[in-house]
């Protein structure tokens, strides 16, 4: 419909599909909220109950617990709280909270300065993508992009059906060595990037973006 309105107006359209990747976030309260209180203990474990104020199960992708180590930092509902991870196993964090508040259902959960070991694509990304390059979308625009290898995983995927935007979320993916494997296009994802970054920071590595797609010639 939109390549047809666009043709009638003499206005070209591209379309994109976003690869939403993986989320972490915290699971379910009994209430919907509680109230963390800064130096209290909060536990992150695989039980499946409800949590409080004391614990809940994450909803974490798959091997993000491997990537933790003692003092790690872990923000929630979009930096509002903070935690420091004390001790973990494989199926459990002990954190102790550092900036408290209100933390509702599946609010969103960062690891700054952490590269994950996981994929950017999910497997319903995998089934999302192979619908959208069917429908014949312009670009797409790739999620938790980390490494080089991310964008080589997507466009193996993709081949030449259509063009790789890379989102940076984390600070991670500003690298030199992510011209190795150059998407097509980078966003500037200033909600999670700013998040993990400190805010006299991330002007700067925003800038920066900015300053390296002009000389690359990348939009």
């Amino acid at each position: 419909m939109a390549r047809r309105i666009g043709r009638e107006f003499g206005r070209p359209s591209g379309s994109w599909r976003t690869c939403k990747g993986p989320s972490c976030g915290s699971g379910r309260f009994a209430g919907g909220a509680v109230e963390l209180q800064p130096g209290e203990p909060f536990r992150l474990d695989l039980n499946p109950a409800e949590g409080d104020a004391r614990r809940c199960e994450p909803a974490a992708p798959g091997g993000s617990s491997r990537a933790l180590e003692r003092d790690a930092t872990l923000l929630l509902d979009d930096g509002r709280l903070q935690l420091k991870v004390e001790s973990f196993g494989r199926d459990h964090a002990v954190t102790r909270v550092m900036v408290g508040g209100r933390l509702s259902d599946r609010k969103g959960v960062n690891v700054p300065g952490v590269v994950l070991p996981i994929s950017p694509l999910t497997e319903k990304d995998r089934e999302d993508l192979r619908f959208a390059l069917a429908m014949g979308v312009d670009w797409v625009a790739l999620s938790f992009v980390q490494r080089p290898e991310d964008i080589e995983e997507a466009r193996a995927l993709i081949g030449d059906q259509a063009m790789v935007l890379s989102k940076l979320e984390k600070p991670a993916a500003i690298d030199g060595s992510m011209r190795s494997a150059a998407p097509d296009a980078i966003m500037v994802a200033r909600g999670d990037l700013g998040v993990e970054l400190p805010p006299s920071a991330f002007p700067i590595f925003a800038a920066d973006i900015v300053r390296t797609c002009r000389r690359e010639g990348s939009p």
